[in-house]
């Protein structure tokens, strides 16, 4: 009998145990978002201000002459994946895109301490993200990272060290990472048949 309560006590102690946890949890996320309104009514009238005495216009083109040649192709390329592929009978998704990704967007934090770690890629940007588009589930999974360096690119110290960060966060969470170099992929055609190439590969390691 002693055994039998014993056996009870230390299963209710457990219990207790994984309950503090799940109120650790739930008190860490109201701080933040405690926190996060405060921060809110305190700097919002600033903010505003600051945009209001801006003398700003909208972009003529988010994208360069370079990387626009690129977007003309993905459409006719992603056509020809999924249908050459029969990738929504086969395997239940079609691959999609987009230009001009946060990659912010990309990540899902697993606790509250990886807020600490945001400042270093909250304004990272990717030049083209692919997706696996599953309309079934309505899940948009990114699988793939695409970026364009043109010649400028590899003078600039700021754009290596950001290259440097964004081919290790790819790594982290598991999204292809590719880089074309404007020396090596200069013609259309040549363009064109290499980023066929690189999704088709990205897509066969995760298939």
């Amino acid at each position: 009998m002693d055994k039998d309560i014993t056996t009870k006590l230390e299963a209710e102690y457990y219990e207790a145990e994984k309950e503090v946890e799940r109120l650790k949890k739930d008190l860490d996320e109201a701080t933040k978002k405690s926190s996060n309104l405060r921060h809110t009514c305190l700097f919002l009238p600033k903010k505003l201000e600051i945009i209001k005495n801006m003398k700003i216009e909208k972009k003529s083109s988010t994208l360069n002459q370079d990387e626009f040649e690129i977007y003309r192709t993905l459409p006719q390329v992603i056509s020809e994946i999924n249908d050459e592929n029969k990738l929504e009978n086969n395997l239940g998704f079609k691959v999609i895109f987009s230009i001009q990704v946060a990659f912010s967007s990309l990540v899902k934090f697993k606790n509250s301490e990886g807020y600490e770690a945001f400042n270093v890629f909250n304004k990272l940007y990717c030049d083209f993200v692919f997706f696996k588009s599953f309309k079934k589930d309505c899940i948009l999974e990114p699988f793939l990272i695409l970026e364009y360096h043109g010649e400028g690119h590899f003078q600039n110290d700021a754009a290596n060290t950001n290259d440097k960060v964004k081919r290790e966060l790819a790594e982290k969470i598991d999204i292809g990472y590719y880089e074309l170099p404007y020396d090596k992929y200069n013609s259309f055609n040549n363009k064109k048949s290499s980023i066929k190439e690189i999704i088709l590969d990205e897509l066969e390691k995760q298939i």
